[in-house]
């Protein structure tokens, strides 16, 4: 079964660490950004400065999904207003697939 974290405009999604690096993945209008923390203060400091994005996806509706598809970690985006509930590549896509070892 799929694992995923839903996540919208100007909403921040779960802080993880992979044991040596804290990352969020964030949604700012209607992009969806992951970012890195560079020194103690991180998140709560100035970015390219405390904290970095290291990768944008663009988007269209701000409505997101990250998460564990079989062996893949997958990022999807939503194109209309159905999004998740309707059909892929017609109310959402996946725009990026990670395999995990």
């Amino acid at each position: 079964m799929p694992e995923f974290i839903t996540l919208k405009s100007n909403s921040v999604g779960s802080v993880f660490s992979d044991g040596s690096n804290i990352s969020r993945f964030d949604v700012r209008g209607n992009n969806l950004f992951y970012d890195k923390e560079l020194t103690f203060l991180g998140f709560g400091g100035v970015e390219d400065a405390d904290w970095e994005n290291t990768e944008e996806w663009i988007g269209s509706t701000g409505v997101w999904r990250v998460g564990k598809r079989g062996s893949s970690f997958m990022i999807d985006r939503t194109l209309t207003a159905t999004g998740f509930s309707g059909d892929e590549d017609i109310d959402w896509d996946n725009v990026d697939e990670y395999n995990l070892p």
